[in-house]
């Protein structure tokens, strides 16, 4: 549910003026030892923004563009990482009707990172009883929040296939140049290219009734993850156009075969979509979260603004 952390390829790839959504998540909140007890997990919030704004080359061809903003909170020291990201797309209609559309896009972002409460850290000189560490107040003076340069970018093709059916598929690739990530003076680290494929297919299967099957790739350094999942909607009130949703799927990474079971629920009304998630982890890690993997709600709007067309007055002479 949002388009531009997936790939910046989809910035501006609807129907309609402006898209704005946001999404909010919390994960590993609940601890079931009193070593991790204190941690409040990770709490993300994400903001979004796109729209299409120009025509391209072709005439059916069209430009987009896309910004967005996350706010993510880690564990007991509340460590902040804040991004922004902006992207630039271009979509070209392919084949007779337009049926197919072919996009790329690139984009670019900054992170700062940060230690809200450091104190809370348990450092060696702590334990050695010789003092605080003197790295506690690197952490908490904004001299050393670190921002740096983030650059990626993306591929996606989305085909009709029949009056029924149809498909979208993308790469991305996030990080291209490895920016350092650096908190405090110390030399900090790199981070790893991050390469994220997806494939969807959308398939009517009666009036009312649709499925929506979906595989989802990352590989980050040396972490793969591959996430399966289906949603079937249903059009529930075709007067108020709303249609409801509901699934499952499965998730595995390289240190867990089998990590966790999505669920998935949701709603469209008109040009609202509504969509909840909940990450039940099965893995040995539900030792530490209980089984409380993730909760995620996202929402996104569609606005539709036209221009009110212009009428030449007409003025008709009367017959006699």
């Amino acid at each position: 549910m949002a388009p531009i952390g997936l790939n910046p390829a989809l910035a501006g790839s609807f129907s309609g003026t402006a898209r704005v959504g946001g999404v909010y998540r919390i994960q590993d909140l609940i601890g079931s030892s009193n070593a991790v007890a204190s941690s409040r997990g990770y709490e993300t919030y994400t903001a979004y923004l796109d729209a299409p704004v120009i025509r391209g080359i072709r005439e059916q061809d069209w430009v987009g563009i896309g910004l967005a903003l996350t706010s993510d909170v880690a564990g007991i020291g509340n460590v902040k990482q804040t991004g922004t990201a902006q992207a630039i797309s271009y979509h070209m209609p392919l084949g007779r009707g337009g049926k197919s559309t072919l996009s790329f896009a690139i984009n670019s972002g900054t992170t700062s990172f940060s230690v809200k409460k450091a104190d809370n850290f348990l450092f060696e000189t702590d334990l050695l009883g010789i003092g605080s560490d003197p790295k506690l107040a690197e952490y908490q003076d904004p001299e050393n929040q670190s921002t740096k340069g983030d650059f990626g970018g993306g591929i996606a093709f989305k085909s009709i296939i029949d009056k029924v059916s149809a498909y979208r598929l993308g790469l991305s690739a996030a990080h291209v140049n490895s920016p350092l990530k650096k908190l405090g003076s110390g030399g900090g680290q790199r981070t790893p290219v991050r390469l994220t494929g997806f494939f969807e297919y959308d398939r009517l299967l009666n009036p009312r009734t649709r499925i929506i099957p979906a595989v989802i790739f990352q590989n980050f350094g040396s972490n793969v993850e591959v996430a399966f999942q289906a949603l079937t909607g249903y059009y529930l009130d075709p007067k108020k156009d709303i249609t409801v949703y509901g699934g499952l799927g499965v998730r595995s990474n390289t240190l867990n075969p089998l990590d966790a079971i999505p669920i998935y629920l949701g709603f469209d009304m008109k040009d609202l979509q509504v969509r909840l998630a909940f990450d039940t982890t099965i893995s040995g890690k539900s030792y530490t979260n209980r089984g409380f993997g993730a909760l995620e709600l996202s929402a996104n709007y569609i606005m539709k603004i036209y221009k009110r067309p212009k009428v030449d007055p007409a003025v008709f002479c009367p017959r006699f």
